[in-house]
């Protein structure tokens, strides 16, 4: 992927978590955000992104974050990005 792309994605990915934990779906958005880490992100989406990851850390219990952290390892950003679509679709 393109740079500009991937951030743009990426920005995007964020936003999804987001919703994802405005409708109480903690484990989905904390999979999202640990792959979304990984990256270098928009510097105004990066402390969006951590702020998150951090309150998840504290509200969640460790399996979740690191059954999150785990899977981030397996995935790629497409991966990602074909999962979230997907679940869009469902």
């Amino acid at each position: 992927m393109d740079a500009e792309i991937t951030l743009k994605v990426l920005d995007l990915l964020v936003e999804v978590a987001e919703h994802h934990l405005r409708l109480g779906d903690a484990e989905r958005a904390a999979e999202i955000l640990a792959l979304v880490l990984q990256y270098p992100l928009h510097e105004t989406t990066q402390p969006r992104a951590a702020a998150m990851w951090d309150t998840l850390l504290i509200t969640q219990c460790p399996r979740v974050i690191m059954d999150a952290s785990a899977r981030a390892l397996e995935l790629t950003l497409e991966d990602m990005v074909t999962l979230v679509l997907g679940g869009a679709t469902e």
